[in-house]
């Protein structure tokens, strides 16, 4: 799916050069399109395997039948795959052939220093640019980063060069719907970027980004200013991409941690000395719980992991531990509880981060093993 989507994004960005006479579809901004194109292709597979997933499972928690999880994930696909996919293919056209005439309009500046917004070839042209019809500006004028042909989907205006002389216009007064759309308010030309991480596949932050989320996050990552295209985890996805599992192994992982889904919905509530506390679980422990199946936790099988939450129930408290060390995954304490008929231990993680300035506790069961100590 990653490489279909990025071959299409890929022929988009090609066909869009070829209409500009003298560029070279192969020079180095050629390439950092193509590049980004790589980061944006992965973020819009991610969003729809995320929207497929979350119609795995019915209102009770239970998996579906493959006829109804098919029914259900048709408008997704049918939306995505064609409808979507589409206008993405035909405004990527464009916006590759308005880079790439920008930066012709910028080598040539000396001789042709102005750049003149023309009025759409759209048989039925929409209001939002009409007020930019005619509008010249230098070729370095900021103008150009904040309104473009091409900032709109499917945005059929043009422009050229010209020495003609600047236009005063009073663009504080104009129409805010004149704005760029999402995910087209960058000027691709100086960026590299057919669309910018404000479209709509990507997060608006570090801390609530799937692909972000798919290691142990830390409290750094709740701070910084989020820089998709250049995001070290959505790198190392891309690089990934595609490289070959056993799939024996892959397609056992799936089945059992999609079994686990629903343990995501749940709590348990332990005492612990004299108080109680609420346990869930995450997708980042029941990985980690999944591990433990392999010889880890001896007495501990696969089968097990779906109602793991009911031993955890009838599990009695040992003890709770403080870290040695600092963790990279915010975990700052353990809690341990005692199987009742096995000698297997649920060890419960205590998690503190800190998101929009508030600190945040979460506990989660996170391993099992033979023996603490």
């Amino acid at each position: 799916m990653f490489y279909e989507t990025l071959k299409i994004i890929n022929l988009a960005s090609y066909a869009g050069f070829k209409r500009v006479k003298h560029f070279n579809p192969a020079n180095e901004f050629a390439r950092q399109i193509r590049t980004n194109n790589q980061i944006w292709s992965a973020f819009k597979v991610h969003r729809l395997q995320n929207d497929i997933a979350s119609k795995l499972l019915d209102e009770k928690g239970k998996l579906k039948t493959f006829g109804k999880f098919a029914k259900d994930v048709k408008p997704i696909t049918t939306h995505q795959c064609k409808q979507w996919l589409k206008t993405e293919y035909n405004t990527a056209v464009l916006r590759a052939s308005k880079a790439a005439e920008f930066r012709q309009f910028q080598a040539e500046s000396d001789v042709l220093p102005c750049v003149e917004w023309l009025p759409t070839t759209s048989a039925n042209p929409g209001e939002d640019h009409i007020p930019f019809w005619g509008t010249i500006k230098p070729v370095n004028d900021n103008f150009w980063n904040e309104h473009r042909p091409g900032d709109r989907w499917n945005c059929k205006c043009g422009w050229q060069a010209t020495d003609k002389a600047p236009t005063k216009d009073d663009f504080v007064a104009r129409n805010p719907k004149s704005d760029a759309q999402p995910g087209l308010e960058n000027n691709p030309a100086a960026d590299g970027e057919l669309f910018s991480d404000k479209h709509p596949y990507f997060a608006d932050s570090c801390a609530a980004c799937p692909i972000n989320g798919k290691k142990p996050q830390n409290l750094f990552v709740f701070r910084q200013k989020k820089n998709c295209y250049n995001c070290p985890n959505a790198k190392e996805l891309v690089e990934t991409a595609g490289k070959p599992e056993k799939s024996a192994t892959a397609t056992e992982r799936e089945k059992y941690t999609t079994q686990m889904l629903p343990l995501l919905e749940k709590k348990v509530v332990k005492q612990v000395a004299d108080k109680d506390i609420s346990v869930g679980f995450t997708k980042y422990g029941n990985r980690h719980l999944y591990s433990d199946t392999f010889g880890r936790a001896k007495g501990l099988k696969k089968e097990d992991l779906k109602t793991i939450d009911k031993s955890l129930e009838k599990a009695t408290f040992i003890k709770s531990a403080k870290l040695s060390k600092v963790r990279k995954d915010n975990i700052v304490k353990f809690y341990y509880f005692k199987d009742k008929k096995k000698e297997l231990y649920y060890n419960v993680a205590k998690r503190v981060y800190l998101h929009n300035r508030i600190e945040h506790i979460e506990r989660f069961l996170y391993s099992v093993t033979n023996g603490i100590k």
